[in-house]
């Protein structure tokens, strides 16, 4: 059975360099050495390429791991006040005029540790490349939740609320050309164009100057399944690949791919070199050297490559979402297009055997545009299903419509390339309208897709078994024999099943999430089988993070409601935190004035922070001075509960249905007290 499999030493080197970048902890290690073991039973050399390349990962993750505590020294390791001299290495930013700059941006320390830098409205953004300073607060990514989680795996040591940004010096001569060629490309894209949400689409699009595309653009993506193709990956690598080596053929073999490979890189550095972007790069790279030397490689093997090459760079880009989300969906689809291909070469081989004749020729013109879309649709479908599991273990949202949406683009998106490498070319001859118009009709689409789609919420166990599901995925489509693909088929079916049934029969919590004396409690109630979520206060980033993380865990994704107890301000001093994660429907706000507190949630990002009546809502809030009562009651589900808190100098009492009294001591670290219903 297993001799069957092709193997040569890049896809296992590959397989065993992830392993090794995952040992962080003993079952980890104990998992990778499993996976180590079972290379054996596909031959004595596959399972020592395997090794070598554990050896390798682990290594390099210990060294990596070296290196980022010495370039983190001199960052506080609470949230603190600093005015470091930094160096911007986000090449998105941009002086292309008419598109805003981006709200967040990385740099880097002297010590080469970076940063996600958070300005003012007020202070200009430096150059990429430029050394910059200013003063304001620092928090490091492991208080920072969820959304800390996904900047340390990005190798990002914590984020940077800046004031009055100052250029210390200018960027250098190559950052700077690379720049101005960019923005260059990008004005002459955008003559013409005057919508401003069809010139930031645009920027982001095809340049990832996402400055503009902000959370209310990304939600409707978000929701749409369509937000991969505004972030510059291998499909955007890909066409401009394609668009570029069509332009050079008249240059000689060797010199085309040696022309094609510069320029690509060129491209990747100015659109910011994100890991989809490194991944399609270096797999366009080592083909063009296989073409120039004659040594052919398959599409599998480049990607394994490319896989080994970034997680020996970076071995924290194992455990990140987009690089995952990347490398799996291509191989994936990579695998569903052999296995495709196979049965499309048997169809059409035997209408070859029939007699040369107008019949013949018609049945197989018809039988080829039958498959085109059936390739088509069958690459859609396999790109959706290798991103469920990754989505679950992150707790995003599963959108099954997303490939119908994507179907349509498949259309659309051909059509939005070709209008912008004509509009490079042409430039004012091409009349920006047109081009403008379609950017608009693919977000018109996109929001009209994201509100007729539903989507399907999900819990996993745990990662084991997104990563069991990961697996029989991808075995279901390798060339192994039936019987197995047919096991690990039915496998992932099973599990797919557990995780849609699980929110069904999951019990409702609540969350009590305490932090310093003077800041109100953060509570958060979630009931999955009604599919409802409440969210109660954002008193610091750091607990409005956990309640966020707290309802996601219970495959609530976007609560009913976000309520405050109290008309400060204060309380909404972690709603920017709470809003990259959940999205809550409605924003509820005390009786009185409240314009204060309203004014903070709209800097935030937030809509229509005032909008209904509290009388709606299934929550009561009594809050005074030094204590707190919390009243819930669901019609629907017959849930109902009362939580009482009173603050003392010892610390926090909490009593939950007049239960015993819990004391919650003040510290510097908040506490979370989960309940169960």
């Amino acid at each position: 059975m297993f001799e069957r499999f092709p193997c040569r030493a890049e896809i296992p080197f590959a397989l065993g360099v992830i392993s090794g970048c995952a040992c962080r902890d003993l079952p980890t290690s104990v998992a990778a050495l499993c996976v180590t073991a079972a290379g054996f039973l596909f031959g004595r050399r596959t399972g020592a390429v395997m090794l070598a390349g554990l050896l390798l990962g682990a290594g390099s993750l210990r060294l990596h791991d070296h290196l980022g505590s010495l370039r983190r020294r001199g960052l506080p390791e609470r949230r603190a006040r600093i005015a470091p001299v930094l160096e911007c290495t986000d090449a998105r930013i941009t002086r292309c005029p008419g598109l805003p700059p981006p709200g967040s941006f990385t740099a880097r320390t002297r010590n080469g540790a970076r940063i996600a830098v958070r300005p003012s409205d007020a202070s200009p953004l430096p150059g990429y490349g430029e050394l910059f300073t200013g003063s304001g607060v620092f928090t490091p990514s492991a208080l920072a939740g969820r959304y800390g989680e996904f900047l340390s795996n990005r190798g990002i040591a914590g984020t940077w609320e800046a004031e009055e940004l100052r250029t210390v010096s200018p960027a250098g001569c190559v950052p700077r050309t690379l720049c101005r060629v960019r923005d260059f490309l990008m004005e002459r894209m955008l003559s013409g164009v005057s919508a401003d949400r069809a010139r930031v689409l645009a920027g982001t699009l095809f340049f990832g100057a996402s400055g503009g595309f902000g959370r209310e653009m990304r939600h409707v993506h978000l929701r749409a399944g369509t937000l991969h193709l505004f972030s510059i990956s291998g499909m955007h690598i890909a066409a401009a690949a394609f668009l570029i080596f069509f332009l050079l053929r008249f240059l000689p073999y060797k010199a085309q791919y040696l022309c094609l490979a510069c320029v690509m890189t060129l491209y990747a550095l100015s659109t910011g070199a994100n890991p989809p972007v490194v991944r399609a790069l270096i797999v366009i790279l080592l083909w063009c050297a296989g073409r120039i030397f004659l040594a052919g490689k398959s599409s599998l093997e480049l990607l394994a490559l490319a896989a080994a090459l970034m997680f020996l760079h970076d071995p924290g880009l194992v455990r990140d979402t987009g690089t995952q989300y990347s490398f799996f969906i291509t191989a994936v689809l990579i695998l569903a297009g052999c296995r495709c291909g196979e049965i499309r070469r048997l169809d059409l081989a035997c209408i070859a055997c029939l007699p040369l004749s107008r019949e013949a020729l018609r049945l197989r013109r018809s039988r080829e545009r039958n498959w085109r879309v059936f390739l088509a649709a069958a690459g859609c479908c396999a790109a959706f299903a290798a991103g469920i599991g990754i989505s679950a273990a992150h707790r995003n949202l599963i959108l099954p419509g997303a490939v119908f949406m994507n179907l349509l683009l498949l259309v659309l998106i051909p059509v939005l390339f070709l209008l912008g490498g004509l509009k490079l070319l042409l430039g004012p001859l091409l009349p920006g309208p047109i081009f403008g118009e379609a950017l608009l009709s693919l977000d018109r689409l996109c929001a009209e897709g994201g509100r007729l789609m539903t989507p399907v919420r999900l819990i996993v166990g745990s990662d084991a078994e997104a990563l069991l599901f990961c697996a029989a995925l991808a075995a279901a489509l390798s060339p192994f024999g039936k019987k197995l693909r047919a096991a690990a088929a039915a496998t992932a079916v099973c599990l797919f099943s557990l995780w849609c049934v699980r929110p069904v029969f999951a019990s409702p919590a609540a969350v009590f999430i305490s932090g310093a004396p003077g800041v109100h409690p953060v509570i958060a109630v979630s009931e999955p089988a009604e599919g409802l979520g409440f969210i109660v206060n954002a008193g610091s980033p750091d607990m409005a993070a956990a309640a966020a993380d707290f309802l996601a865990s219970r495959g609530t994704h976007d609560p009913e409601a976000l309520l405050f107890s109290s008309r400060s301000p204060n309380e909404a001093a972690g709603v920017s935190a709470l809003l990259r994660s959940a999205r809550p429907r409605r924003i509820r706000l005390p009786e009185g004035n409240c314009r204060a507190l309203a004014e903070k949630l709209l800097l935030a990002g937030a809509r229509d922070p005032a909008s209904g009546g509290r009388e709606e809502e299934f929550i009561k809030i009594f809050a005074e001075k030094n204590r707190g009562r919390l009243e819930y009651f669901d019609p629907g589900s017959k849930l109902r509960f009362c939580m009482e808190w009173k603050d003392t100098p010892g610390g926090r009492l909490l009593s939950v249905n007049g239960g015993p009294v819990r004391r919650i001591l003040w510290g510097s670290e908040q506490e979370t007290v989960v309940y169960g219903f």
